[in-house]
């Protein structure tokens, strides 16, 4: 070679791009953890440029669908959507460009689909500190069980996270069964309205509630209802919540809410109750 120096661009690596999406998530003002930053890093082809692409559309997904951060609420929200749920749960898809002519087929990465009965995902995750995570979901009968595992193992035991999410889903399954601990009631009783033209209102609870429970789990409920409304009183205003406790920690709490209206006492109503009240035998 008649030059002097032969030179040789090597694409970037995971770690480096998973740096570059950290940046990134800081220009913007969006969180993003640890095993997400590595996955986008992962499906860059070693490009800066497709990283922060891939970032932008998980962000706009993350702000529109959660609070801006993926974690396992909103992995839960996506699940219900029955379009993300379809997607998640395919093995393999085949596709063909614009004109038709190249087709192409993917594979879903996660082994969990194929050992799982009812296993609908989700997400497989790694970082060098946390090693392989995986968060898992399954539904069978009436039951769905979301499962998340850590540290569950390092190169090369990749298939280690299958296996202890598959222990998991059996525990969950073996000792927990859906249970209704609050049944929706059309009328639960009733409120006084003070200054109103009723003197009280009926009330309802707002919906029932069912969870997976286990036999040692303890269930209790703690009502909190004012004494009385001031009117004029709305149909469906808040009266008073029900609160649900499972093993002594608050996991819900539910509205109890007026099923009726009542406006203020009219002058005739206060005039006619004086009068009855100064009548020997008039009320």
């Amino acid at each position: 070679d008649r030059f002097g120096i032969i030179s040789k661009l090597n694409y970037y690596t995971v770690e480096e791009l998973t740096q570059i999406v950290k940046r990134t998530s800081r220009v913007l003002e969006c969180s993003i953890d640890e095993d997400a930053a590595v996955e986008l890093a992962t499906r860059s082809r070693g490009t800066p440029r497709i990283a922060n692409r891939l970032f932008r559309r998980v962000r706009d997904f993350a702000l529109v669908m959660g609070n801006g951060n993926i974690d396992l609420e909103i992995t839960k929200y996506a699940l219900e959507n029955e379009t993300f749920s379809d997607i998640v749960r395919t093995r393999e898809y085949s596709f063909s460009d614009h004109s038709g002519k190249r087709n192409v087929t993917v594979s879903n990465k996660d082994g969990f689909l194929s050992r799982y009965e009812g296993a609908v995902g989700v997400k497989t995750g790694f970082t060098g500190k946390a090693g392989y995570c995986f968060v898992g979901a399954v539904k069978h009968d009436d039951k769905f069980l979301i499962s998340v595992v850590l540290a569950s193992g390092w190169p090369p035991h990749k298939t280690y996270k299958w296996d202890d999410t598959i222990a998991l889903m059996k525990y969950g399954e073996a000792n927990y069964e859906k249970c209704r601990i609050i049944k929706g009631q059309k009328r639960v009783g009733q409120i006084v309205v003070s200054h109103g033209e009723k003197s009280t209102v009926p009330l309802y609870l707002d919906g029932s509630r069912s969870m997976l429970l286990s036999k040692d789990d303890k269930v209790e409920t703690k009502l909190q209802l004012k004494k009385q409304l001031e009117a004029p009183v709305r149909k469906n205003q808040k009266a008073g919540t029900l609160s649900v406790y499972i093993n002594g920690e608050c996991i819900e709490t539910i509205d109890i809410r007026t099923t009726e209206k009542s406006g203020k006492e009219t002058f005739v109503m206060i005039y006619e109750h004086n009068i009855k009240s100064m009548i020997p035998g008039g009320r």
